[in-house]
């Protein structure tokens, strides 16, 4: 390969092999997705769709290796800055591209942003308007026209014209996930725990936001700054399913466990916590199943007499009919104060569970209210920003 392309992945040769054998537009469509994955506009490669297409294509070829063949071509001119027509250069020096799937290549990469730069400026005044006096934004973009070529673009805009410019969500994603950003991943999570809240609740959204903002505020490696929980809650299922698959695979072939890297090590680690949370949330459900059961039991003998009570558990415990048997005056006395002593319990613990649901109540209304508080307050304090930002440069 050339010396863009250097230490190619074990296989890459003949995944290039089975690239000129495609169709064209199953190429084209593969690379438009490769293309959208690494702008973070897709979270995973359709790789069963596309694995139909190829088995009707009567091609026997894993079309995850394919995905990640071409991967590996966008993210080494990606790094490189490369336009169209070298990178084009560079894959036909290895003489094993086809030319009409260069062509399809060389048609996706084609339009793509390569830089954005910008500034903050006020204007003074106009033809129209003397005392201007409002804040602007000058742009300045460089991207890449149909034939390959770099043009630079310069154009002006409100401020609210450039919160709404889409194109800023490319620029927030230039991130590339490596070894290195899932190892800071991992640690971070086994110090938040997000296993610990249960699954699809707001206590563990909250926990994997922490996590994205921990991981925004590291130097090395580089996370970028509109990092969501979304995106890392994602990208950890799909690094777990990974080693999952991979262990299974080795230990399947080997008989014996393989070595072990630090990713793989953390991986581990936190499949096992997360699968231990959910076992104690498991059995945490069923205790309160008993805990439902034994308080209806309750329910039932307060309101039942103690005949009845007991008529209700041979029952349960027998399928013999009971016997019926005449009821004396001391019987009658210890009836009622059994019954009575029943009662008082009943109501002291349905008491206190009435006063512990109160008390939580309160402390999430608390919390509820604290957070809406600092929400204010931090709004509060943007918004005082902004307008002393306005304020001047509105003065000069």
């Amino acid at each position: 390969m050339s010396s863009i392309f250097t230490n190619v992945p074990q296989g890459f040769n003949l995944a290039v092999e089975v690239l000129n054998s495609l169709p064209q537009d199953i190429l084209a469509e593969m690379c438009q997705d490769v293309a959208a994955f690494l702008q973070y506009k897709i979270a995973l490669f359709p790789v069963e769709q596309y694995q139909k297409c190829l088995q009707n294509a009567e091609i026997s070829y894993d079309a995850k290796l394919i995905f990640n063949a071409i991967s590996y071509i966008f993210r080494c001119a990606a790094k490189a800055k490369l336009p169209t027509d070298k990178l084009i250069t560079e894959l036909k020096s290895s003489l094993c591209w086809k030319d009409s799937t260069l062509a399809v290549i060389k048609h996706v990469w084609n339009d793509q942003l390569l830089d954005m730069k910008w500034k903050l400026s006020v204007g003074v005044s106009s033809s129209i308007c003397p005392s201007l006096n409002s804040p602007y934004i000058t742009a300045l973009v460089s991207a890449t026209d149909p034939s390959g070529a770099v043009l630079t673009k310069s154009f002006e805009m409100t401020i609210g014209e450039f919160r709404n410019v889409t194109i800023l969500t490319f620029l927030s994603s230039s991130m590339e996930w490596s070894e290195a950003h899932d190892i800071q991943l991992c640690r971070e999570i086994m110090v938040t725990n997000p296993f610990s809240a249960k699954r699809k609740t707001s206590d563990r959204k909250r926990l994997w936001e922490t996590i994205a903002r921990n991981l925004v505020k590291i130097n090395s490696p580089k996370f970028k700054t509109s990092l969501s929980e979304r995106a890392v809650r994602e990208r950890y299922m799909r690094i777990a399913q990974r080693f999952k698959a991979k262990m299974n695979e080795e230990i399947k072939a080997s008989g014996i466990s393989p070595e072990q890297s630090e990713l793989d090590v953390l991986l581990e680690e936190l499949t096992e916590r997360e699968e231990m949370a959910e076992e104690e949330r498991f059995q945490q459900g069923k205790k309160s199943e008993k805990d439902q059961e034994k308080a209806k039991d309750i329910r039932l003998k307060a309101m039942e007499k103690l005949s009845q009570t007991k008529k209700r558990k041979s029952e349960e415990n027998s399928d013999d009919p009971p016997k019926k048997s005449r009821r004396v005056g001391s019987e009658t006395l210890s009836f009622l104060k059994e019954k009575n002593e029943r009662e008082m319990d009943f109501k002291q613990k349905e008491l206190e569970l009435r006063s512990k649901e109160y008390e939580e109540e309160r402390k999430r209304r608390d919390e509820a209210e604290k957070r809406q508080d600092s929400m204010m307050q931090m709004f509060v304090q943007q918004n005082q920003l902004m307008l002393s930002l306005i304020s001047k440069l509105t003065d000069k």
